[in-house]
Parts: C-alpha cells; sequence; structure tokens
C-alpha cells in the first residue's frame, strides 16, 4: 500500500487541523462505497484522499484503534515499507504505529517521509532476516542500517552516485519493543511435562510431530528419566509415509529456538526399543533412530546421534510386546548424548528426532526421548 500524511481540518473556521499517516488502498471513491463506509468515514478511520489525479480510500491510524482488539496483532512484529509511515520530516508522527502497538503488536518499524522502494525492500529482508537468525528488533535494525546506510538518500548515492535532491532522506523508525525477537529462546518443554485438557490425553507442548509421537509414563519396565513423562516416536500405527528422513515410514520430533549466548552444549537422553533385534540384525530390516540439528533453512548442521538394527548393542526388555511382529523386543538402554553448539549461539535451529522403518512394517521400533537440556 502506498502512503500519505493527510491532514484533517476541522473546528470553528476549520482552524484546528490533525496530521497522521494514512494507508492508501488500490479502491477508488464511488457514491455506492461511500454509503458502505459511511460510518468509518465519519469517524475518520477510513478517509478519502487524492493520488494520481483519483480519489482513493485510506485507511487511518483510527482504523486500527477503533476495529481492532487489543489482541489482534498479539505476538507480531510490522514492517511498513509504505511511504510516511512515521510521518514527514524530523518531527516523527508515531500515531499509526501507537494504533497498531495499541492492538498488540510488539514492534514497528517504518520510514518517514516519501521512501525510494529499493531501499526500503532490502532494509525489510535484512531486518526481517537478522530477526530469523536470533537478533532483537533494535539490533536487526541497526544492523540493516550498518549495511545500507542511515537513510535512502545515503542508499542511491553508494548505488547511483548521486543524490535524489527534489525528496528528503527517509530514514527507517523503530517503535516499540526494542528486544523483541521471534521463536523460542533455548529449549521449550524439554523433560515434556504435560498440560491437560480436560478428559484428553497428555499433549507435547512446544514440540512439532510428523507421525505417531505421544507421552508416556512408562514402557514397560523402562520409565522417564526426568520428571514423571517422556516422549516416545514410533515406526507402528499412525508413523507418517513421508519423513523426513530415508524409508518406508517413520515419526519425528521436532523443535525450531534460538541458542541464548553462553550456552556451549545440548544434551538429552534416549532409549531406542526394537522388535528386530536379534532376528534380524545382519539383514536389509535394519531400522534407524536418527537425531540431527539444521538450520533455518533445514540444511544439516550436525548428526547428534543414530542408532540402527545391524549397528548397535541390544539387550533384552521385558513387557513389552508391539502390535505385529513377535513377543520379543530389546532396547538400547538408556544413554546420554552432549553435544558441543557453541558455534550456533545466537542463531535458530531446529532440533529433530526421528524413527523410520526400513525394510518391512510388520516389527516395530520406537525411541524414547528425555531430559532435552541446553547448557
Amino acid at each position: 500500500m502506498h502512503g500519505q500524511c493527510y491532514t484533517y481540518r476541522y473546528g470553528l473556521a476549520w482552524l484546528k487541523s490533525k496530521t497522521f499517516p494514512v494507508l492508501i488502498t488500490y479502491e477508488k471513491e464511488t457514491k455506492s462505497l461511500n454509503k458502505t463506509y459511511s460510518k468509518y468515514l465519519k469517524d475518520k478511520s477510513v478517509i478519502q484522499t487524492i493520488a494520481n489525479n483519483d480519489t482513493f480510500y485510506a485507511v487511518s491510524p483510527t482504523f486500527f484503534a477503533n476495529k481492532y482488539t487489543k489482541k489482534e496483532l498479539a505476538n507480531s512484529v510490522i514492517f511498513m515499507e509504505s511511504c510516511y509511515g512515521f510521518g514527514e520530516g524530523e518531527d516523527y508522527n508515531y500515531s499509526l504505529a501507537k494504533s497498531l502497538t495499541g492492538s498488540g503488536a510488539e514492534t514497528v518499524v517504518g520510514f518517514n517521509n516519501a521512501v525510494f522502494y529499493e531501499y526500503s525492500r532490502d532494509m525489510m529482508n535484512t531486518f526481517i532476516s537478522n530477526l530469523y537468525n536470533g537478533m532483537n528488533a533494535q539490533d536487526s535494525l541497526n544492523d540493516g542500517i550498518a549495511q545500507l546506510g542511515l537513510d535512502d538518500q545515503e542508499w542511491y548515492y553508494k548505488h547511483y552516485g548521486s543524490r535524489r535532491d527534489d525528496l528528503p532522506p527517509a530514514k527507517p523508525i523503530l517503535y516499540g519493543n526494542e528486544d523483541y525477537t521471534i521463536g523460542n529462546i533455548g529449549i521449550k518443554n524439554g523433560d515434556f511435562e504435560p498440560f491437560y485438557f480436560q478428559g484428553a490425553l497428555p499433549l507435547i507442548l512446544n514440540w512439532t510431530i510428523s507421525g505417531d509421537a505421544r507421552l508416556l509414563t512408562k514402557l514397560g519396565t523402562v520409565t522417564p528419566i526426568s520428571g514423571k513423562y517422556m516422549a516416545i516416536i514410533t515406526t507402528g500405527i499412525g508413523s507418517a509415509e513421508s519423513s523426513y528422513l530415508s524409508g518406508k515410514e517413520g515419526s519425528t520430533l521436532s523443535q525450531q529456538f534460538r541458542i541464548p549466548n553462553g550456552v556451549k552444549t545440548l544434551s538429552f537422553s534416549y532409549n531406542v526399543i526394537s522388535e528386530e533385534p536379534m532376528e534380524y540384525v545382519g539383514s536389509k530390516f535394519d531400522d534407524k533412530f536418527i537425531t540431527k540439528i539444521y538450520d533455518v533453512h533445514d540444511n544439516e548442521i550436525l548428526e547428534v546421534a543414530s542408532e540402527s538394527i545391524n549397528n548397535s548393542k541390544w539387550f533384552a526388555v521385558s513387557g513389552i510386546d508391539f502390535a505385529g511382529g513377535d513377543s520379543t523386543a530389546y532396547q538400547t538402554g538408556w544413554k546420554t548424548v552432549s553435544v558441543d553448539v557453541s558455534d550456533c549461539t545466537g542463531c535458530f535451529v531446529t532440533l529433530k528426532f526421528g524413527v523410520v522403518d526400513v525394510g518391512d512394517s510388520a516389527y516395530d521400533t520406537v525411541a524414547l526421548i528425555d531430559n532435552v537440556v541446553l547448557k
């Protein structure tokens, strides 16, 4: 949407006035729409303004203040590329930004004056990319300014060797929570303790599930490492045909989070239990458990842990008989893994646990996971 500074005159002989930023829609004025929008035009949440020799409708700060609830934009960050989002000149107008934060937005970034679109687009991309990689809002904007210039005049001179003397410089401005970040900071619910809905099964909060993942208090004679619950992912009923791992079917449990500064290690405990040992060790029936860390572009950074029917050491476990297969089951026993993540501090990563069925679907394999910790 284009932006504009709009001045509304009122009072005796129109001696009083208010000036505020507006966002111009692409909807041209008509008599029919004037009737439709009459109550909005009356309270100035929608106004009529001239642009390119036509009259269009525009939304004002009052639109968001009156029509949005206080939580309408909760937990959001808004980057406005529209011109005049913070008014005209050096006397910044915060009315539009205040109406957005008043509707729940954490942070609003925009420009004063008419901004050159290439500068605003580059600044937006840099700002959002920095947020996504773990910076807070103010640091994200400061980095954009350091890279692209204090205003669009600096950017224009750097790229075109001249200045836009016909227009004053447009600067990026931040209003709201300077420390705002997106995503989880650190692991959430690493001990898999549930939140209950009345009459429902316990939920795995903060984790993304593909296929079959649940919470258990015990499996046969196996109990959690920490707290009352542990997570289980399986190759059995409910597993997904298209998992992130190679194989016929499987399940994953993952979480994206930012690794806080000062954190050096990621640790967790797991126990893989399967019906395939000992009959199928050394065969093509080679179910696997794999844990990996990915960057924000889903590129693999580290393979943290792996087990397979053919390459792991197995121990008999009692009291477990999965559907199908046979009545015997074997476990790796609880193992605790610690991996150095100091090179990733300040960055967003995705931790992904997965089990995959290789060779058949009759004999099931599961992984128990517990006590996922950053320290």
